[in-house]
């Protein structure tokens, strides 16, 4: 009786959501992992419980557990067939994308007992490895594993001119660029980010704002941003009223990749005050760009990005309008730190988490 090809499986809450569309190939967390073990001759699937793609989750759905599959991939923590998959297949991985272990002291303990039976835990950052450990589990088992940046790309201006581009969106030469990027739900506190701006614009006139991005903060899909924990987050489109700086803000919505580059490289700064956050990929495609970077003070951040990024709260919004005037009144810094994040980012790149995949994947196979 002829034997079954081996089987890796990914769990996946959903495809083609939030910013999918707006990054490069070589950095989807959905791909590149897939095509490192298709490399290996082994036949890939992905498993999700929504209608636009995959297959149907496994046993616990109803599906018979499949003898072949010899390592399952499990995505976000929270999700809760990604998180079971130990009790049915023997060799599991969890990208957890997040570094927060749970809302309550009960979902916390449910979570590490069962990211303890894990052969393998994906910490995006530092400082969520650190967590981890400091919670339980097993350094060895935890692994410090970034999402890979398409570095390549990124690094390198636009063959089209820039003051083309600035035209395109009625940027100025002389206006002073801040831009954020992101699947913008509440906790990344784009009101916040944008009424600093209004403070910043009020003394520096000549200043636009760039939102690149699905606006989802009233998307109901994401169910946490019901939470007491967002109930003071503004709706941005009244803040831009009672401010008046509609003629200031520039929403893009959605972008492609290339687009997003464009305008990565018509930008002097570029802004994330989320809390929490797992990693935050457009943060690493500005760093690429050699963008100067105003971050919020959250572990995944710091960890990462250390004197070569300025900080404030998350919610501070004072402090980080100080922190743009900081960086608009000092072009050396600006210089000095887009160089120096140009460089390091470099660790991020896309063919070295590819060679990291194999080498990981080999010895759990093994």
């Amino acid at each position: 009786m002829k034997k079954n090809k081996p089987k890796f499986v990914q769990i996946i809450m959903t495809l083609g959501s939030g910013c999918s569309t707006q990054i490069s190939e070589k950095q989807s967390y959905i791909l590149n992992p897939r095509d490192s073990m298709a490399k290996k001759g082994i036949d890939c699937e992905i498993w999700t419980t929504m209608k636009n793609g995959g297959k149907k989750i496994g046993p616990y759905f109803g599906i018979k557990v499949d003898k072949d599959i010899t390592l399952v991939y499990g995505h976000l923590r929270p999700y809760p067939p990604a998180l079971l998959s130990p009790i049915f297949f023997k060799k599991c991985i969890l990208m957890t994308q997040t570094y927060e272990l749970g809302s309550n002291w009960l979902a916390k303990k449910i979570s590490l007992f069962f990211m303890k039976r894990f052969t393998r835990i994906f910490a995006l950052t530092p400082y969520e490895r650190e967590e981890y450990i400091k919670n339980g589990l097993s350094r060895d088992k935890v692994v410090f594993f970034p999402h890979a940046i398409d570095y390549s790309f990124f690094s390198k201006k636009p063959k089209k001119d820039l003051d083309k581009i600035r035209r395109k969106y009625g940027v100025s030469k002389d206006d002073f660029v801040i831009t954020s990027i992101a699947n913008f739900r509440k906790f990344k506190n784009l009101d916040i980010m944008v009424g600093a701006f209004a403070l910043f614009n009020k003394n520096i006139k000549k200043s636009k704002m760039f939102v690149v991005g699905k606006d989802q903060t009233k998307n109901s899909t994401y169910r946490e941003q019901s939470s007491k924990r967002y109930r003071g987050v503004e709706d941005v489109g009244e803040v831009i009223k009672k401010e008046k700086i509609s003629e200031k803000v520039i929403f893009t919505g959605s972008l492609r990749h290339k687009e997003v580059r464009d305008i990565l490289y018509i930008s002097d700064l570029f802004v994330n005050s989320s809390d929490p956050e797992g990693m935050g990929m457009a943060i690493y495609e500005a760093a690429s760009a050699g963008v100067p970077l105003c971050l919020s003070n959250i572990g995944s951040f710091t960890s990462v990005f250390k004197d070569m990024a300025i900080y404030s709260s998350p919610r501070d919004k004072k402090k980080l309008a100080e922190n743009y005037l900081k960086y608009y009144k000092n072009p050396s810094l600006r210089k000095k730190i887009g160089k120096r994040l140009k460089q390091y980012i470099k660790n991020w790149d896309y063919p070295l988490a590819m060679k990291k995949f194999d080498k990981i994947f080999s010895e759990i196979l093994d």
